[in-house]
């Protein structure tokens, strides 16, 4: 099943969200340009052996740059202006590797936030103009297997 976490920064731009996708879709990489902000996010799927390109959210500006997991994403941390647009973003992983593209800027008009990331990042939603103005993530929540009895367990409980 696919949740949405919340969505923090500003309110610019136009609203947008990646497509919906099944369990079936692992994260690979994640394209960003950032600088002093979050200019471009752009998310790449797998699905077997091929990859899948979600949109390219944003416009233009800052350094190109590919991050790819090198562990399942547990936590993602925004540092963001509520009226204007998300300045750095964090990735922290499961193996405690930690990414971190952009500004962290310190003033007292600018927000930090963590989002907790319960399964796989699958999309991103908010909003977007020449920037990342608000951001949020589609997540695929991890499949929960039920156990099976054995037969001798099951005849316990006729």
């Amino acid at each position: 099943m696919q949740t949405k976490t919340v969505a923090f920064g500003g309110e610019g731009g136009k609203a947008f969200s990646d497509p919906e996708r099944d369990g079936t879709y692992q994260l690979s990489k994640i394209n960003i340009q950032a600088e002093d902000y979050i200019h471009v996010m752009q998310i790449v799927l797998k699905r077997g052996n091929i990859e899948i390109t979600n949109p390219r959210r944003g416009q233009t500006g800052g350094y190109a740059y590919t991050y790819v997991p090198s562990g399942p994403i547990t936590k993602v941390k925004l540092n963001y202006d509520p009226n204007y647009v998300v300045n750095y973003i964090e990735f922290h992983e499961s193996n405690g590797q930690v990414k971190s593209y952009g500004k962290n800027k310190t003033d007292s008009k600018y927000k930090i936030t963590t989002i907790n990331i319960n399964g796989e990042i699958v999309g991103i939603y908010g909003r977007d103009g020449a920037m990342i103005d608000k951001l949020g993530f589609l997540v695929n929540e991890p499949f929960v297997f039920e156990q099976v009895k054995t037969e001798a367990e099951y005849r316990a409980t006729r």
